[in-house]
């Protein structure tokens, strides 16, 4: 945890993977620095599983549950370049970016720093990636609404089974592996829901966006259909949600990724909180912002379930329903960029490890990848024991 943090220091600038380029037969990247770096990792692996000096390095990674030094390095490049490509556009680097990603596609110099190259392995537009700006919250608008999240499972069943609200909106998230992901919001008057009071957004395919992300959408979809009643509002209104992170991220706004989809939630519900003002400022309406249990057998959670199944199957309500904001497609979210990318990773470290020799020898003994019977059961053994496991 001391030593990566230093080594990964900048390696946006220093380091390039080494990949196949079509001009050249030989791999191209820093090369001389990621054998040094294989083998200061393969005296770190050796004192972590106390293995012999003879065991083979990709065993002592799979024992150990780390990646390769390459793919670590490869990882630590891409998540820098995505970082690049989030700041907002007045910050002085962002055109920058932009200028470093069309130069990487036609190049105009034979001499291309790291970022190009980057640019060039990954293509990663910066302009199709979402801005994460600092956080600069108004009091205000986070006084439009509480917060409340039950201690268990149980208490948000019993609370919402006593919800007395004139308004109760339900809102939920899916995701289909076959189609993308759904976020849907359906209103609710007195027990009854409103039939034309439903709303379904499809995001595109699931290694564009999150489930934050699709959570944050469903709830601005909730705050949508509050803003179309808001000239029928009564005094107690509540809005569901099963996701506690986002719930959490709306009260407590971060620099971080799906920032841009709850401040949009923030300025809804400000605008529906200000329709409903007395002459001294106070608020004549409370919402609240509730989490309740998926998979409960409640009425609105599953109904509002069904909706982002459907809507995650590319079934979307129409255009002029939906907020303007969800009009145009939604731009990549970086945190599912980077869960796609580290599968990407693992998958190539597991094509590796089956066209090692050693997989033939110890798939008998362990088939599940990366040796997770072993990391399993180590929890339970003492060092000595684990390490003379590897040893044998």
């Amino acid at each position: 945890m001391v030593a990566l943090p230093r080594i990964l220091y900048g390696i946006d600038i220093w380091y390039t993977p080494p990949h196949e380029t079509p001009e050249k037969k030989r791999r191209k990247g820093t090369v001389g620095p990621l054998k040094k770096l294989e083998r200061a990792q393969r005296i770190a692996m050796l004192a972590i599983n106390s293995g012999l000096r003879t065991t083979p390095t990709d065993l002592l990674d799979l024992h150990a549950n780390l990646f390769p030094i390459d793919l670590t390095l490869e990882k630590a490049c891409y998540h820098a370049l995505v970082r690049l490509c989030t700041l907002p556009q007045t910050h002085p680097l962002s055109d920058i970016a932009c200028a470093y990603y069309a130069n990487s596609l036609t190049p105009k110099t034979s001499h291309l720093t790291n970022l190009h190259n980057l640019f060039r392995l990954y293509k990663i537009n910066p302009q199709d990636v979402e801005n994460i700006e600092p956080v600069s919250s108004i009091p205000e608008r986070l006084n439009t609404f509480e917060k409340d999240i039950a201690e268990t499972r149980n208490d948000s069943i019993i609370q919402e089974f006593l919800d007395d609200a004139d308004i109760s909106i339900y809102t939920d998230g899916s995701k289909i592996d076959t189609e993308g992901v759904g976020a849907s919001a359906v209103i609710f008057k007195k027990g009854h829901v409103l039939l034309s009071s439903k709303l379904r957004y499809h995001l595109r395919h699931k290694s564009q966006h999150s489930s934050n992300e699709v959570e944050a959408v469903s709830l601005l979809l909730g705050a949508h259909l509050l803003y179309q009643e808001r000239n029928n509002l009564r005094s107690k209104i509540i809005i569901y949600s099963d996701n506690q992170g986002v719930i959490r991220s709306v009260a407590k706004p971060r620099a971080k990724s799906s920032q841009f989809i709850l401040k949009e939630f923030l300025t809804l519900m400000e605008e529906t909180s200000n329709e409903h003002k007395a002459r001294d400022g106070t608020n004549l309406t409370s919402i609240k912002i509730s989490w309740i249990s998926a998979h409960s057998d409640i009425q609105g959670n599953e109904m509002a379930d069904g909706e982002a199944k459907l809507a995650a199957m590319s079934k979307t309500s129409m255009t002029d329903a939906l907020p303007h904001f969800l009009c145009q497609p939604l731009p990549k979210n970086t945190s599912a960029m980077k869960q796609e990318f580290h599968k990407r990773l693992k998958d190539r470290w597991k094509t590796w490890w089956k066209n090692s020799p050693c997989h033939d020898k110890f798939s008998h003994i362990d088939d599940q990848f990366p040796m997770s019977n072993f990391n399993k059961a180590k929890d339970n053994l003492t060092r000595k024991q684990a390490s003379l496991i590897v040893q044998i």
